[in-house]
């Protein structure tokens, strides 16, 4: 079965599982020797195995080394030698200390659940949050395959053709580095650099279960938007409240909840590098409170958090600076929310070092209040400092302010971002969370939201350019990016407004009946539980299925207009794609074609590794080709054309006429008539013509 060929997603079954494994093994055997345990062992595997990946990906080439599984199984040993070090630097910090002090107390619950046994698996928040991923994988899943029925469809907008040629390069060069893919695109005066984690990801699953690079693309997009995002807002959601089955299901179900993330991202650019970056940003939050949070925790448990977090931070970088950008921004604000209270209580109570003991509960009480106060004033640094340095020109940010105050504050009420359908469920969630939050003078949640509020107002309605320059330029001033970011002031706020309504429906059921728990006999507590489940169910099916049927469903029908190869299609329609199939059938092996980017030519590139001229809509090329751009399709011009043809040994020119997606027609690479080129073969308006004319 050729599957490079492949339209169903039954034939992707077992792509999808190696997309699965190359994002979760990897991560998660090195999160377990960091010493990781239950839940967070495959919370914190993705953005490992991501960092393990890229990473990977720019070293392994320099070794004279084509990018493969090898590749990765190389870079994984020495991440495991560099862990197992790690861990023994931990072991020693902690051999210095005293006992107490290493072991701590052990980690309080969020509170109790009664709906589930106390074993092993269930206190680690294994089985909650597998039930709550099942849950999730299932919602979002099916939305995906309504969005992309045929696993070749593409999406029809401008960084498309980059995207899949991208990924076509690496396999073709074995160069997935960072630091040199942008190259392809022959850009003068520019950096060579560009995240390529995402790219590396597909073209491993493409090299290895053998299908093309459309179908890796949409693979590995299902499995990033169905998996690993849900994951990361699990954890999250575990280390809100607490490992359990409420706050898992809460963590889950709104993962599917959010119109602006993962869809916004497939239906905008498309923005597969955010997608992926943004989809590991929970799990860089779940250990940052896991280092932050003011509860009696071991040392050995923060240090591996920190431990954990330190290689996170490749994987985003790589992903999307600007990934790595908000997550610093969101763990900032955690830092300052939670251990600034903490610095003032201990100041009050007169201490000015760390103190030994069981006492030791928290990390301002092991920092001490120099150490503290070092630790804040260097996250307040690397925050400045990042959001200097990761900044982009105007010249690739070209989008403006033009929202005004009151309907920006709309969108954020109504958890409907730019023009996004609302998804009121999620807002009173929120709401609630936000009065619990307020009752319990429990401030990171607040400061997070507020964070994203004022970069989306500042991004859609902001009149004065330096603020938006100041705080949006790292994410190209673009507001549907920093929309994307609203979920992660959303998430903790409406985890935790969830698992209160979910309190409440506890103890109203947990009341029925005697006024003792032990007086029940066991077909009551059953029972009780029995009741609580349902009426868990019911609160899910309440949030799930008004944002499933309508804002979700109304995202899809936007994204599924442009998320097809269809006859009306403007980046590449179905007789353009029919032409691509049958290229080889005139083409020579390694025969460059002329191509126009902006009308789906370049294409030829991603779906049938025929080389083309340009690779991306913004690719550069010498001026000789420039003039075929203009001139190639008139006669008059052959004398001045044709030795540009013969220089550059150009044989074939696919002409699929005038539908662009770039609005810049290159009039030279349509309509070419019989004194210039023959048409070897023409599916409706599409045509691969060869250049006879000017090689007789």
């Amino acid at each position: 079965m050729d599957l490079t060929q492949a339209q169903t997603w039954v034939e992707l079954v077992p792509a999808m599982l190696v997309a699965v494994a190359l994002l979760l093994v990897p991560g998660a055997v090195l999160a377990r020797v960091l010493g990781l345990r239950g839940m967070a062992v495959w919370g914190a595997a993705a953005p490992i195995s991501v960092s393990v990946i890229a990473v990977s990906a720019i070293v392994t080439p320099r070794l004279g080394l084509h990018w493969s599984l090898w590749c990765l199984l190389i870079g994984w040993a020495v991440a495991l030698a560099l862990v197992v070090v790690l861990r023994r630097v931990i072991r020693r910090m902690l051999a210095r200390r005293p006992a107490s002090v290493a072991c701590g107390a052990q980690p309080v619950s969020a509170g109790p659940d009664v709906s589930q046994p106390a074993t092993g698996a269930w206190r680690r928040g294994v089985i909650p949050g597998l039930l709550a991923l099942i849950a999730a994988v299932v919602l979002i899943s099916t939305t995906f395959f309504r969005l992309v029925p045929d696993a070749e469809y593409i999406m029809q907008l401008f960084d498309t053709t980059f995207h899949l040629n991208a990924v076509r390069a690496i396999l073709d060069s074995g160069d997935g580095s960072s630091l040199t893919l942008w190259s392809i695109t022959n850009k003068a005066n520019n950096s060579s650099f560009y995240p390529a984690a995402w790219h590396d990801v597909v073209a491993l699953v493409a090299q290895l279960s053998g299908i093309g690079v459309p179908q890796a693309t949409n693979v590995v997009a299902l499995v990033v938007s169905a998996v690993i995002w849900p994951l990361g807002a699990i954890w999250l959601a575990q280390a809100i409240g607490g490992p359990n089955l409420a706050s898992s299901l809460a963590g889950g179900l709104l993962s599917a909840c959010f119109p602006a993330f993962p869809w916004l991202f497939l239906h905008w650019g498309p923005l597969y590098p955010n997608l992926l970056g943004n989809s590991l940003i929970a799990a860089a939050l779940a250990l940052t409170l896991s280092i932050c949070r003011q509860r009696p925790d071991s040392v050995r448990h923060r240090l591996n958090a920190a431990a954990a977090l330190l290689l996170v931070l490749p994987g985003l970088a790589l992903a999307h600076p600007n990934s790595l950008l908000a997550a610093v921004g969101f763990a900032a604000m955690i830092v300052f929310a939670t251990l600034g209270p903490q610095l003032r209580r201990l100041r009050a109570g007169g201490a000015e070092a760390g103190v030994s003991g069981a006492s030791a509960e928290t990390l301002v009480d092991w920092l001490g209040v120099r150490g503290t106060r070092i630790t804040i004033w260097s996250v307040a640094g690397v925050f400045v400092l990042l959001w200097g340095v990761l900044r982009t020109g105007l010249d690739v940010a070209p989008w403006k302010a033009d929202e005004n105050l009151r309907d920006a504050l709309a969108d954020i009420v109504t958890n409907g971002p730019v023009d996004r359908p609302a998804a009121i469920a999620v807002s009173v969630l929120a709401l609630i969370g936000l009065v619990r939050c307020l009752r319990s003078r429990r401030w990171w949640p607040i400061i997070v939201f507020g964070f994203t509020v004022v970069l989306y107002l500042v991004v859609v309605a902001s009149p004065v350019p330096l603020l938006r320059d100041v705080l949006t330029a790292g994410f190209y001033r673009d507001p549907k990016r920093i929309a994307g970011l609203t979920v992660f002031g959303f998430l903790p706020l409406a985890v935790i407004g969830f698992t209160t309504v979910w309190a409440l429906v506890t103890i109203v059921v947990m009341r029925i009946g005697p006024k003792h728990a032990h007086r029940l006999s066991r077909s009551a507590q059953a029972m009780r539980r029995a009741v609580a489940g349902v009426l868990l169910l019911m609160l899910a099916a309440v949030l799930v299925l008004p944002i499933r049927n309508g804002a979700i469903a109304q995202v899809v029908s936007w994204a599924q207009r442009d998320y097809v190869i269809a006859p009306t299609s403007k980046l590449l329609n179905t007789d353009e794609r029919d032409v691509l199939t049958h290229l080889r059938d005139f083409v020579p092996t390694g025969q460059t074609v002329l191509v126009d980017p902006g009308n789906g030519g370049a294409l030829a590139y991603a779906f049938e590794n025929v080389p083309v001229t340009r690779v991306h809509i913004l690719s550069d090329v010498p001026d000789d080709l420039q003039t075929l751009d203009w001139h190639l399709s008139d006669a008059s011009w052959k004398d001045r054309t044709c030795p540009i043809v013969r220089a550059n040994d150009l044989h074939f020119v696919l002409d699929f006429g005038d539908a662009i997606v770039d609005n810049v027609k290159k009039p030279g690479l349509s309509d070419i008539p019989p004194e210039v080129g023959t048409v070897v073969y023409s599916q409706g308006r599409a045509r691969l013509v060869e250049l006879t004319g000017c090689w007789e």
